[in-house]
């Protein structure tokens, strides 16, 4: 009997070790994508209204993270993260978090850096697409939370290169987009099932009120905005991506959003 107790002894102990080691640390999985602009003002209210909340909300929930932050440019697939803080349960998770922080609070004109002087000022959304295909395919199961922080107006194209909605920079429409979104961009993503574990949150700018909230003025959102948003919805994270979930903010508290996304 003794010797009965003991192996069911070892046995509890073993699958204690196994659980620990399967699910103990778990991160929660986060990448954002931020748009900039070429006004280094709008781009500091960008950093504190939008980008904080999504570190802050993950710092202050005492869980281990994994965060990558990257810029929305013209050429928004072959962009390497401006910001990464993995954050694990254990004793260094305190340091940790503290160097987390440190490294973001350094990251003030970051943004100021997505444009050079004669760049125009393109926003490639597609091409992020390209960036949660590889994060699903090089990481474990799981639910994978992706952020926007933009206004999501494609307009990457040029001398027919690309896709512009706007009409503005001759690049191919959204008509064209939503013809080819399949094989153009849908066969090109190699992990397309595994974005059912991806949670989407936009957290749309309103870049007219930035830049007039700054004393400034930029150009008026394109009359076809509502129908680049249907696109979004409709045609590519529900349609044809099939994500977890997919939610619009426009609200005032980009904070209050973020954190009832994120937990």
């Amino acid at each position: 009997m003794k010797n009965r107790k003991s192996g069911l002894l070892v046995l509890l102990i073993v699958a204690v070790v196994v659980a620990g080691g399967c699910g103990g640390d778990q991160k929660k999985r986060v990448i954002a994508f931020v748009q900039a602009t070429k006004d280094p003002s709008v781009n500091q209210l960008i950093m504190e209204r939008y980008a904080w909340p999504i570190f802050r909300g993950l710092e202050k929930s005492g869980e281990p993270f994994q965060l990558d932050l990257y810029g929305i440019s013209g050429h928004t697939a072959g962009s390497s993260a401006f910001y990464s803080a993995t954050v694990r349960r254990g004793p260094t998770q305190g340091i940790e978090r503290k160097d987390a922080e440190q490294r973001f609070l350094q990251l003030r004109r970051v943004l100021d850096k997505t444009y050079g002087p004669k760049e125009s000022q393109l926003v490639d959304v597609l091409g992020s697409l390209r960036t949660v295909d590889d994060t699903l395919g090089g990481s474990s199961e799981g639910p994978l939370y992706v952020i926007y922080v933009s206004d999501m107006v494609q307009s990457s194209g040029g001398s027919g290169e690309g896709y512009d909605f706007t009409g503005f920079y001759g690049g191919r429409s959204l008509d064209d987009c939503r013809k080819h979104l399949s094989a153009e961009v849908g066969d090109r993503l190699l992990n397309k099932a595994r974005f059912s574990s991806a949670r989407v949150l936009v957290v749309k700018l309103d870049l007219q009120a930035l830049f007039r909230e700054k004393g400034t003025e930029t150009e008026a959102p394109p009359p076809n905005l509502g129908d680049i948003d249907a696109f979004w919805a409709n045609d590519v994270f529900r349609g044809l991506l099939k994500v977890a979930s997919y939610h619009v903010d426009s609200a005032k508290d980009p904070r209050r959003a973020i954190r009832d996304f994120l937990w």
